[in-house]
């Protein structure tokens, strides 16, 4: 049997509390991706992954789609702040599909996505927009704001609050 001196009692360990809501200064901690939704993942679970293989007349229902995955870490000169994360973002991203259909406020769906990711590439220093391409960068910095939501377990958990309004995203020297 091995035992080890862990130089405190259980109860004595302090857990992580969530930072409070508020604008902060995040860096993209990795290359952002393109990926399915989870409406898609579990449709194409079912279905295959190929629609030519699928019964004819079958569609993708409207919740089917992609995200852009953005990954980001709290940057702060308070200790208890910096470095928190991973932090992860879903931006719904735009589709073909999308330019047909209008989202609850009478938006073109295709443009309302757009929008969403052009404001995160123009205020992310280090990221831009150019002509209809949007550039993410790994390592550009970006004002976020942080929320207190509930976690997987029911425990309080920071999310990325892209709601925001009348801001969804801000320019680092926004932030500090």
């Amino acid at each position: 049997m091995a035992e080890f001196d862990m130089g405190k009692a259980l109860d004595d360990v302090e857990m992580p509390e969530p930072v409070p809501e508020d604008w902060y200064l995040a860096r993209i901690i990795e290359e952002p991706i393109v990926a399915p939704n989870n409406k898609r993942k579990a449709f194409r679970s079912a279905m295959g992954d190929d629609p030519k293989a699928w019964p004819e007349g079958t569609i993708e229902p409207d919740d089917c789609g992609n995200n852009l995955i953005v990954k980001f870490r709290l940057i702060s000169e308070d200790v208890e702040v910096n470095g928190r994360g991973p932090l992860t973002l879903w931006l719904p991203f735009p589709e073909e599909r999308d330019k047909e259909l209008r989202s609850g406020n009478g938006m073109i769906k295709y443009d309302e996505k757009m929008l969403r990711i052009a404001e995160l590439a123009e205020a992310a220093e280090g990221s831009y927009m150019d002509g209809t391409i949007a550039v993410v960068n790994e390592n550009s910095t970006v004002g976020i704001y942080i929320k207190i939501g509930q976690g997987m377990d029911g425990s309080p958990q920071n999310n990325v609050d892209w709601f925001q309004q009348p801001d969804r995203f801000k320019t680092p020297e926004d932030i500090v």
